[in-house]
């Protein structure tokens, strides 16, 4: 797949990710999160035919030329914008909550694992440090 069929397949492949994966967090391995829900013990198979469902239910042709970016905000020129959604990582003090290392798999997935370390010696297998922005 290429352009806007592979970023819809990865858009459904990472929301079918993170809802089979109880909480959405990555760093555990185990059912001490299990709660019941459906999303957890449904196929991963299923999940990604009724999320691309869903986003096929409401992608339409604006007829404009559209782009997304994704990156550090400082570094984005200062054009005129329709749409901004910003979602920082949590930059915790510790080192106990980091976004990142919660979020791995669906970061390293969303990005298609370019420019992505892989901390081997974890169970989990861990996205490495990224670079924070100064606080």
């Amino acid at each position: 797949m290429t352009g806007h069929k592979r970023a819809l397949a990865i858009s459904a492949l990472v929301l079918s990710a993170a809802r089979k994966q109880s909480r959405g967090v990555f760093t555990f391995t185990g059912n001490r999160h299990d709660d019941g829900r459906r999303d957890l013990h449904i196929p991963m198979a299923q999940h990604f035919r009724e999320r691309i469902a869903e986003y096929n239910a409401v992608v339409f042709n604006n007829g404009q030329r559209n782009r997304s970016l994704t990156g550090d905000i400082t570094a984005v020129d200062q054009t005129r914008y329709d749409l901004v959604y910003l979602d920082p990582p949590y930059a915790p003090p510790s080192d106990d909550a980091d976004y990142i290392k919660r979020y791995h798999f669906l970061e390293g997935l969303a990005c298609y694992w370019r420019g992505q370390t892989i901390m081997d010696e974890t169970i989990t297998k861990k996205c490495g440090d990224q670079p924070r922005a100064s606080r």
